[in-house]
């Protein structure tokens, strides 16, 4: 244990009393190592000051949305995004807010490639959302959220109305869709909230609903954003592409997340594959010769 003291001139018997009676070694002054314990301090200081407020500002948000919805309370709230490349490797993510924290421990992935009749999802985010949500409800384990936020608007408003009504769930789930503004702009976003009348709100008229909204849903995002790549990998580790010379995991990387898929890749001239990083002359005549031989 240590006390820092920074009066050089504190007297020996203080020193000598914290010392044999409390084990508490004090040093007076700095010296390097102590300035950086000091700095390393108040970094970590100044992040769980910022992680409070954050979750501060998140619970305010999530009374203000529960007044809104006129919910006497709002425990949990989940969120659904899907995610793809061109039409493949679709991965739907379900991130969890319950108690005041986005809890990753209850967070979930699905990979996805037919919907219940066997129809193909190839990219299809509505048929994908509804895949997941109707999961999702169909987990009699799990507690059920008191909102669900979709990324979408009155389209994903109406499936999600409908599936709720599938599984008898109307009244007890609220369904709250968020969609992007123009130019993707995040301050341009809007929501539409349920009710006798859907009410559309945007950033600039409630800022402090904007709060936890953008906060699931751009974590949601992230999630499968994260899960998409690490299937393209997977993926990547077992291709054609295993069969050229010199092409590593971070070169069939590459590849794959420029063109999209292994067929794409086969697919470039090139003067294409060049366009790769990392992907030279020799390296795309030899990627190049090994489809077209």
């Amino acid at each position: 244990k240590f006390a820092v003291y920074t009066k050089a001139n504190i007297n020996s018997e203080i020193k000598e009393f914290f010392a044999h009676r409390l084990k508490i070694k004090i040093q007076s002054g700095f010296n390097q190592q102590l300035h950086k314990l000091h700095a390393m301090g108040e970094i970590n200081l100044a992040k769980i000051i910022d992680n409070y407020k954050g979750e501060e500002n998140l619970v305010l948000a999530t009374a203000h949305l529960a007044e809104l919805l006129n919910l006497p309370n709002i425990n949990r709230i989940e969120c659904i995004d899907v995610s793809h490349n061109q039409g493949e490797n679709t991965v739907a993510s379900l991130v969890v807010y319950v108690a005041g924290i986005m809890d990753s421990s209850q967070y979930r992935r699905y990979n996805l490639h037919k919907d219940e009749r066997g129809k193909a999802i190839n990219g299809n985010d509505l048929l994908a959302f509804e895949r997941v949500l109707n999961r999702r409800l169909a987990n009699s384990v799990t507690e059920l959220p008191d909102v669900i936020l979709v990324d979408g608007g009155v389209l994903q408003l109406k499936i999600a109305g409908q599936i709720l009504s599938r599984h008898k769930l109307t009244n007890k789930v609220k369904i709250v869709a968020i969609f992007k503004g123009e130019g993707r702009d995040p301050m341009k976003d809007r929501a539409i909230l349920p009710g006798n009348k859907e009410l559309t709100v945007g950033v600039k008229d409630d800022p402090l609903l904007f709060n936890i909204l953008h906060k699931m849903r751009d974590e949601a995002h992230r999630f499968a954003i994260t899960g998409h790549r690490k299937k393209q990998t997977q993926r990547m580790s077992g291709s054609k592409l295993d069969d050229i010379p010199n092409i590593g995991l971070n070169k069939k990387r590459a590849l794959v997340m420029h063109f999209g898929s292994v067929k794409n890749v086969a697919e470039a001239s090139i003067k294409e594959l060049q366009r790769v990083e990392g992907i030279g002359a020799i390296l795309a005549k030899q990627v190049y010769s090994y489809f077209h031989a």
